[in-house]
């Protein structure tokens, strides 16, 4: 048996012309824009209208596309015609020192964010801390404060009788005294308003207003004393008439009495001072 007898290998059968090596010419997107439009044509008319009809059908379709390739052809130019098989313009190609940049620069971003993350959680986190002493300093206070009386009563002790003890000069110093209570400041008003407030019963304010009296007159005695040492009202050796008066300096002699009697000064404001309440009227 020979070659020839073999199936498919009969030398009547044409294989057919060998296919071309050549390269093809590219097809710019115009021309493929045409079998588009004449598959349109051929497919997109309905089956059902005539010839006539399809004519008129095909050029109002024709006349819809037209405007589109039109402004097509007008904003790519040359682009549509060239050899070049899509009409996308392709992303810059980056170079490494532009992928170097676009990472720094990210990089940057991320660090500052995370950093402004680590300022705001180091802040919320001093500020719990600092509530978290406050509250165990206010604990431990509350706690010795409570046992110090307990201690008191476990001796049969008032605390009156430690208010005597610690204020008494023969038993503490003036240093103690001063570094323990009043180096607080504002506490001795503070304890003045808890006695005179509507918290403490009447005899407490009557004692409290007699010890006041009291203390004032002793003040009020020591200012006028002090003026009547200036001599600045003493008016025994001198002739009353009309160049005396005009001689006092009122103004002079009202600054130099309120440096010398601030407490009667003051007292003096107090009751002559008009009230600048508006009166209101049934």
């Amino acid at each position: 048996m020979s070659l020839d007898d073999l199936p498919g290998s009969s030398p009547d059968i044409d294989p057919g012309p060998s296919p071309s090596l050549r390269a093809e010419t590219p097809v710019s997107p115009l021309d493929r824009f045409r079998p588009a439009v004449q598959d349109f044509v051929q497919h997109d008319t309905p089956a059902h209208v005539n010839n006539s009809s399809r004519t008129g059908h095909i050029t109002d379709r024709i006349q819809d596309i037209l405007p589109a390739l039109n402004f097509a052809l007008d904003h790519a130019g040359s682009a549509l015609a060239s050899d070049d098989t899509s009409i996308i313009n392709s992303s810059p190609v980056r170079t490494k020192a532009d992928r170097i940049r676009k990472g720094r620069k990210n990089g940057g971003k991320k660090m500052q964010a995370i950093n402004a993350r680590k300022r705001e959680d180091a802040e919320n986190n001093h500020a719990t801390h600092l509530a978290e002493e406050r509250e165990a300093a206010e604990t431990r206070r509350d706690s010795g404060l409570k046992r110090a009386l307990e201690v008191l009563e476990e001796h049969g002790l008032r605390f009156a009788d430690l208010v005597e003890y610690v204020f008494d000069k023969a038993n503490q110093t003036r240093e103690w005294r001063w570094n323990n209570f009043f180096i607080r400041g504002g506490i001795l008003r503070k304890v003045l308003d808890f006695w005179s407030s509507g918290d403490c019963p009447p005899s407490v304010h009557d004692k409290l207003r007699l010890w006041t009296s009291t203390y004032m007159a002793g003040i009020l005695k020591k200012e006028a004393k002090a003026v009547t040492d200036l001599g600045i009202l003493r008016i025994t050796d001198r002739v009353i008439d009309a160049s005396f008066a005009l001689g006092l300096k009122f103004r002079a002699l009202g600054a130099t009495i309120r440096d010398v009697c601030p407490m009667l000064m003051s007292c003096l404001d107090a009751v002559t001072a008009k009230d600048r309440r508006p009166v209101v009227t049934g």
